[in-house]
């Protein structure tokens, strides 16, 4: 049986609960963002986790500290209902910028949203790649696990054929993650000196 890996962060899973999600696909998700959670290590004194549901809105099922182990963070997914509505992913995204105000110093700071395709087109929508902005000025590693069809972004695709794949891919997705954020922990940057940990800085400026 694969075991959760070493990994220690700060994740905020972002749910697709649109109209285009069927019950039985939520259903998988749910079972993914479970299998995720395992192996992300999501347990007390390691890593923490926050949930977000979306649809046309978005609705914050679970602030970091709301559940105290991973069964307690499995219950709560358990528990989602569907939001409906259009696919507004900016929305959830804008919440999970809100969410890490709350994140822990000194460990990856992780989005991982989940998407059935493209951005839903609305009169107050944002673009998609504007909408990760933010999360990407706090030094957030954002990854989309696109189902099917590919979001209007190039950030971190994760890629999965159908809702029914979803939970079999969680381990192999998990590594990935581990890997990607893992490289960027501690980086304090000014305008001539970056303390890095062997990795380079993109944001130095020489």
């Amino acid at each position: 049986m694969q075991q959760p890996l070493d990994f220690d962060a700060d994740i905020v899973f972002l749910m697709d609960a649109s109209s285009f999600v069927t019950q039985a696909n939520l259903i998988d998700e749910k079972d993914f963002v479970k299998s995720l959670a395992k192996f992300l290590n999501v347990s007390p004194g390691t890593s923490r986790a926050a949930l977000v549901v979306y649809g046309t809105s978005s609705i914050t099922e679970m602030l970091f500290n709301d559940s105290s182990s991973l069964r307690d963070f499995s219950e709560g997914v358990d528990l989602v209902r569907a939001v409906g509505g259009l696919r507004r992913m900016d929305v959830a995204l804008k919440e999970a910028t809100n969410l890490l105000a709350d994140k822990r110093r000194g460990v990856p700071h992780v989005v991982v949203l989940v998407t059935t395709g493209e951005q839903s087109s609305s009169v107050d929508g944002v673009p998609l790649d504007d909408a990760l902005e933010p999360l990407e000025d706090l030094g957030v590693h954002t990854f989309v696990v696109a189902n099917g069809h590919d979001p209007d972004t190039s950030t971190n695709i994760l890629r999965v054929p159908s809702f029914k794949a979803l939970p079999s891919q969680a381990y192999d997705m998990a590594r990935q993650i581990k890997i990607i954020s893992g490289i960027e922990i501690s980086c304090v940057c000014n305008m001539h000196y970056c303390f890095y940990f062997d990795f380079f800085c993109p944001k130095k400026i020489i």
